[in-house]
């Protein structure tokens, strides 16, 4: 039996819109083991308790669907800004990268945020 990267979604007889669709596809170009790790506590357990072989076969299966955070791989903050004009603020921040950063982690990841203008 074939197993769907999206199992969920394609089983269930709904379709992705073509924003989710982009925002799964998001998830594995930024995933980065060691972020998605450091986020998840609780998938780091279940690796040490061997109910995963690692956090991105955890992201593959679960994560990605359950919009958990995957990591900065090729997160590019300047773009992020430029893409979400609602964020140009962050530049007068003494430290923007890392408010950028900050907001794509606790909010703008979830949401769906453009990445690239």
């Amino acid at each position: 039996m074939k197993k769907f990267l999206f199992q969920n979604e394609l089983t269930s007889g709904d379709k992705l819109s073509t924003a989710e669709l982009q925002n799964l596809l998001n998830g594995f170009l930024l995933f980065n083991e060691s972020d998605y790790i450091r986020a998840n506590p609780d998938v780091r357990q279940a690796v040490q308790r061997g109910e995963f072989p690692s956090g991105f076969a955890h992201f593959q299966e679960r994560g990605n669907m359950e919009r958990r955070f995957p990591g900065f791989n090729g997160f590019k903050w300047d773009d992020y800004i430029k893409a979400n004009a609602d964020l140009a603020h962050f530049r007068e921040d003494p430290n923007p990268e890392a408010r950028a950063k900050a907001h794509f982690k606790e909010n703008g990841y979830t949401e769906g945020r453009q990445l690239e203008p």
